[in-house]
């Protein structure tokens, strides 16, 4: 008799989760005539395989209150996951599309690469997170030999062991990193006239998408940049804005927000020392 299991995505802790998984193989066990671990009662000597309950993991640095060095000197000796999620601000406030812990392990996992998605974290968390992907190391596979297929919305798959696939297409499907660009039907002001908050009644289109949205659940908005401010950087690059650029600029980079790496090559190029003393001061925050 096989004894099921509650999969990691059902919405329990682990250790509800473990509760439960005991909870419905004994409750089994009963309902099977009475059959436990040394035999079923039959006199045939087959086992009942025990459930082994999930052990439950601490996470002694998700903590707010606590400073960085200490949270990351809690999770020393923990698994490259962990410590990626050591680094968070440990709010689990959503604001990076996840939760702290599912955060890190799509980073560790390779599936995340924007590591300045913690805004609560600031440029600390940021800074830290690109120290600890680049201490890492190339990320290991398991060895299988990967053969790549375009799948029907234009990335790539890949299957392991290089097994033949048939020409099948696959729908897009929309997520984070591959955002739905749904239609925006109504944006109403809720608030009175001259308040100093601007609470909104929006209301999207989501046909042919795919996607459901209730009350309740997170909405993603991906602005673009200033067409403008695009092009006066194009002007400013000497370059012709040609399809392949212009989107980049516009939806895939961050024109308001310089990163480190820009600052310290700036750093170098500073004409003066007050320069440099100011661009040093601008990426140090």
């Amino acid at each position: 008799m096989t004894v099921p299991v509650l999969p990691e995505s059902a919405p329990f802790s682990p250790a509800q989760r473990a509760w439960l998984n005991g909870f419905f193989a004994g409750l089994l066990g009963l309902d099977a005539g009475g059959s436990h671990a040394q035999g079923n009662g039959n006199g045939n000597g087959a086992t009942l395989a025990a459930v082994p309950a999930e052990v439950e993991e601490d996470f002694p640095w998700h903590d707010p209150a606590l400073p960085l060095a200490e949270r990351l000197k809690l999770a020393e000796g923990r698994p490259y996951p962990r410590k990626l999620m050591a680094a968070m601000a440990q709010l689990d406030c959503g604001a990076c599309g996840y939760l702290c812990k599912t955060y890190s392990e799509a980073i560790a996992r390779g599936e995340e690469k924007d590591l300045n998605r913690c805004t609560p974290g600031g440029k600390e968390t940021s800074r830290k997170l690109k120290e600890l992907v680049a201490a890492q190391g190339a990320v290991t596979t398991n060895g299988s030999a990967m053969t790549s297929v375009v799948a029907g919305n234009g990335s790539i798959a890949a299957t392991a062991g290089g097994a033949p696939l048939s020409s099948v297409v696959v729908r897009p499907t929309f997520s984070r990193s591959n955002p739905f660009p749904a239609r925006l039907v109504e944006s109403r002001p809720l608030n009175r006239e001259g308040s100093k908050k601007d609470t909104r009644h929006v209301v999207i289109d989501l046909a042919g998408s795919g996607l459901t949205y209730k009350p309740g659940d997170a909405l993603g908005v991906y602005p673009d940049n200033c067409p403008d401010l695009v092009d006066e950087v194009l002007r400013a690059l000497n370059a012709g804005g040609r399809l392949d650029l212009r989107p980049l600029l516009l939806r895939n980079y961050s024109l308001g927000r310089p990163v480190d790496d820009l600052i310290e090559r700036l750093v170098e190029c500073a004409a003066s020392p007050e320069e440099a003393d100011l661009l040093t001061r601008i990426r140090d925050g």
